[in-house]
Formats: structure tokens, C-alpha cells, sequence
């Protein structure tokens, strides 16, 4: 049996210990896979802050599965590291051999995929060998993926943006910026049919660094053009706002152009911050002393505590849009909508309804004390230069 594990907050030890509290805690996880499976065939580390574990015998599914949960308990236990409490917690892969494959370079592979349906579970989990798996790594899901890497350095993606209005007069307040992707081939291709794959490969931090400077660049030219900027908001994935980074990425742009500093906002899904809430409200607490505020999306369908959301220091919600489709019809729908913009309020924060399609979906949420407003009634993501003449009338 290979096991394929990854810790899930390494990284954060690393960036803010430094790389010899880094190494202590590797060294400490060894020992601690020792502990746990002392007649394993090998425990090594792959590299980074990746290990790998082999069993030998013929195992059930259960027993495997046990194993597997005790290593998983195990690596969340704290680790003391230059007299300080660390925790991080692992996520696994795991393949049976030599029922799952037949080599080990099919069964890195698959344990590899087995890794990333772990993390994207939430992590600290694992997640045994299923083929079906294999439907997601087809010929032309690894075709896109390459020319994703390749349209990125050669410059084929473009920003589309999306007004926010103020839900009492329906006046332009603030942007989203939307992500396509210009493909020579197969033409403009929307963000669904490749941000999973940009996830799943790892390209999803550049593609996310992309559209930071290219949002900050957009915005410098409006402002050189005489236009009236207004805030524009972007996505930032979950792997991106564990990552120091993303922080000192902003912190460039911000020096080097001071005046855009609370002209550019992130957005995160509740699935991103929950994926590592302790980081996430570090980074987003780091970016508001930048001027860059933050907004929780989706909010609704996932699984924020309240007492993270006071922490993140978040300045919006943003509705999530299944609450607001059958919002006029619904009753659990307005009672939902309702309640996360008293919540919202309630917080001192703002809050947006993504997804308003119809003047009565607007009416009902303006009388609920919602703020500002998104969806197709008002516009739908347009090119920087339509936005351009959307910004001069509002001199």
C-alpha cells in the first residue's frame, strides 16, 4: 500500500518561522510516522513538505482506512518547534497495491490525484484509489491545462468587469473583474471550463498574480485617461491566500502606486477561508493595513463560523446567488437573504446580491436594507473599454 501525504499548513510555518523551524518540524514528522507505523517498508520524504509511506500485506479497505485516520490524527496533534505549540495537519493519497496499479509510476500518479481530491475535501483527510478519478485526467483536460500555462505567459487572457450598484438608485458604486480567456483556437473561453483545471495543476497562484497586475494596470489607465476610478474587486483562490505572497504582491504594487490603495479589493469564497481559516484571517487582516479590503463570497453556502468572520476583518458578504434566483417566490430564500443582511449589518459590514436578474428581486432586496446590487438586470461583464465609457458618465 502506498500511502501520499502532504502537510497542509507547512507553508505558513516556513514563511513565518523561517526555514529552520521548517526543518525541525520535518524532521519531527518523520519521527512521528515512525510512531505511528513502525513496520512500515519505507517512510521518506518526497520532497518539500511531501512523504511517503509503503505497507507491506494484504489489507482491507477497512483496516486501510484506519491506518490511514490515524495518521491523519496523528499529524494534526501540535508539534513543538523552538519551544512554540504548531499545528498543521497532513492530507493523503492512498493507492492499493498492486490491486489500484501495477507500477509506480501509474501509482505515484494515482496517488497523486488520490492527494488532490484530499486537500480539495478540506484537507486533513484522505482519500483512497477510485478510477473514476481517472475521468478527470483526460487527454484534453492535460491538453488544456498546457496551453492555460502557455496563454498565460503569451498573454491571451483578458479582464471583463461587472458594475456593483447601489441598490436605493441603481448608481454605479464598484467593479468585479471576471477572468476569460482568449483562446487562438477555440476562441473566448469563461472562467468554468479552466479555473478547476488552473486549481488542480497548480497554475491557479500565477494565473491569480496575473490578474492582480493586470487589474492594478487597468486601473492606472484609467486614471491616466481623466476617468473617475471606481473600487474593483478580484478572486483570490484558496491555495493563493495561504501563501505570503499574495501579501507582498500587493504590498509592490501599493508602494510603487500609493493612490490605488482602497481601489482594489479581494474576494474569497467561504470554501477558500474555511480551507485555513487561522491564515486566511491573517493575510486579509495584512491586506486591510494595505488599503485593500476584503469580501466574503458566496456567503450562504458554505460554513463560516461567526467568530472567524469577526475576525477576518472582512468589509462585505455577498450573497450567495442561489438565495436570490427564487428569492421572490421562496420563502426560505428572502428569510435566508434576510437574515445575512441583518447579520451583515449587524457586523458593521456591507453587503452585495450577486445574481439580480429581475426589478422585483431588486425591489425586495432594497427593502431588506441590502446595499449594493449585482447581476444581468443592471449589466453583464463587459470589456475594460466599454467600463471606460461607463466611468466618463459618471462625472
Amino acid at each position: 500500500m502506498l500511502m501520499y501525504m502532504d502537510l497542509d499548513r507547512f507553508k505558513y510555518v516556513n514563511d513565518s518561522l523561517g526555514h529552520h523551524a521548517g526543518d525541525n518540524l520535518l524532521f519531527l514528522v518523520g519521527q512521528r510516522l515512525r510512531e505511528v507505523v513502525p513496520h512500515a517498508g519505507m517512510i521518506a520524504r518526497q520532497g518539500g513538505d511531501e512523504f511517503i509511506v509503503l505497507l507491506s500485506g494484504k489489507d482491507d479497505v477497512l483496516q486501510v482506512e484506519a491506518i490511514a485516520q490515524r495518521l491523519v490524527d496523528a499529524l494534526s496533534q501540535s508539534f513543538t518547534v523552538f519551544d512554540k505549540q504548531i499545528y498543521v495537519g497532513a492530507s493523503i493519497g492512498i493507492v492499493r497495491l498492486p490491486e489500484d496499479a501495477q507500477d509506480m509510476v501509474s501509482a505515484m500518479r494515482y496517488a497523486d490525484i488520490c492527494l488532490y481530491r484530499a486537500k480539495k475535501s478540506g484537507k486533513g483527510c484522505y482519500r483512497l484509489w477510485d478510477r473514476s478519478y481517472l475521468q478527470d485526467s483526460t487527454p484534453e483536460r492535460i491538453q488544456i491545462e498546457s496551453e492555460l500555462r502557455e496563454g498565460i505567459e503569451r498573454g491571451e487572457l483578458i479582464l471583463h468587469y461587472q458594475p456593483k450598484v447601489n441598490a436605493v438608485a441603481g448608481e454605479l458604486h464598484s467593479l468585479e473583474a471576471l477572468v476569460r480567456w482568449q483562446h487562438p483556437r477555440l476562441g473566448l473561453i469563461y472562467p468554468d471550463s479552466f479555473i478547476g483545471i488552473a486549481e488542480e495543476s497548480n497554475l491557479i497562484v500565477e494565473l491569480d498574480r496575473w490578474v492582480i497586475a493586470a487589474v492594478a494596470e487597468q486601473q492606472l489607465a484609467w486614471r491616466k485617461q481623466g476617468l473617475v476610478i471606481v473600487p474593483v474587486s478580484l478572486n483570490v483562490s484558496a491555495s493563493h491566500i495561504t501563501r505570503a505572497d499574495l501579501v507582498l504582491l500587493f504590498a509592490q504594487i501599493l508602494n510603487e502606486h500609493p493612490e490605488l490603495a482602497n481601489y482594489i479589493e479581494v474576494e474569497l469564497t467561504e470554501t477558500a477561508i474555511m480551507a485555513d481559516p487561522d491564515q486566511a484571517t491573517i493575510s486579509l487582516n495584512h491586506l486591510l493595513h494595505l488599503g485593500v479590503k476584503s469580501s466574503v463570497d458566496d456567503f450562504g453556502s458554505g460554513y463560516t463560523s461567526l467568530g472567524y468572520l469577526k475576525k477576518l476583518n472582512a468589509n462585505t458578504l455577498k450573497i450567495d446567488r442561489t438565495f436570490i434566483d427564487d428569492i421572490t417566490e421562496d420563502g426560505y430564500d428572502r428569510d435566508v437573504a434576510k437574515a445575512i443582511i441583518a447579520l451583515a449589518n449587524s457586523l458593521s459590514m456591507e453587503v452585495v446580491a450577486e445574481g439580480v436578474e429581475t426589478k422585483a428581486q431588486w425591489d425586495l432586496l432594497a427593502s431588506f436594507g441590502c446595499q449594493y446590487l449585482q447581476g444581468y438586470y443592471f449589466s453583464k461583464p463587459k470589456p475594460a473599454e466599454e467600463i471606460a465609457r461607463l466611468l466618463a458618465s459618471q462625472k
